[in-house]
């Protein structure tokens, strides 16, 4: 199970560092296998949208199906 939302908090990003301010958008990446004991991880919208790439660029080179 993965949950993606705003920070509502103060954040800061788990890749680059930014930290969350007027101009900088903080997203939650929350994952599960069971629904219990959620790993947060934080990320800018730019290293958000790197690692959506990097997902797709690696099930696409692999031949993954979903």
């Amino acid at each position: 199970m993965i949950k993606i939302q705003k920070c509502k908090r103060h954040g800061v990003c788990n890749d680059c560092g930014r930290q969350q301010d007027g101009k900088t958008n903080i997203w939650e990446l929350k994952a599960s296998t069971v629904g219990q004991g959620w790993t947060t991880l934080m990320f800018c919208k730019e290293c958000l949208a790197s690692l959506n790439t990097g997902i797709v660029m690696a099930l696409f080179n692999n031949r993954i199906e979903l």
